[in-house]
């Protein structure tokens, strides 16, 4: 998501391109920690997030959130994972290793009926 500066942009952006894949669709609708950690990365953007510092926002366990963003088992399946269905990208700096929602993650995000009103908890509008 490179040259987007603010959360405005980035939105009008992911408008203009609005398919995506139905396993992301089943994906979020299966799990609530991913849409939360979505969420939340979608709210923090553009600033990269470490893990714990998702887990105590949105009141999940670090592991369950790892297990969201990574998969793990049967209960978080890879392939639908938050990294492997491309909705989050990790960068590691220093060593850490950092969140980022991407385009794909905040266009899924803008077709889910309860992001509006998430947003508007949060004083974020997506009006330009």
């Amino acid at each position: 998501m490179a040259g987007h500066n603010t959360l405005k942009q980035a939105c009008k952006s992911a408008k203009e391109k609005p398919t995506y894949s139905f396993k992301i669709t089943f994906s979020l609708r299966r799990s609530k920690i991913r849409r939360e950690v979505l969420k939340f990365l979608l709210c923090a953007y553009p600033r990269s997030v470490h893990l714990s510092e998702i887990a105590k926002a949105i009141g999940a366990r670090p592991d369950q959130v790892l297990f969201a963003l990574k998969g793990y088992s049967d209960r978080y399946k890879k392939d639908l994972s938050l990294l492997n269905l491309g909705l989050v990208r990790c960068v590691v700096h220093s060593n850490l290793k950092l969140y980022i929602i991407t385009e794909l993650g905040i266009r899924a995000l803008l077709y889910n009926k309860d992001i509006c009103t998430y947003l508007q908890k949060r004083d974020l509008s997506l009006q330009s």
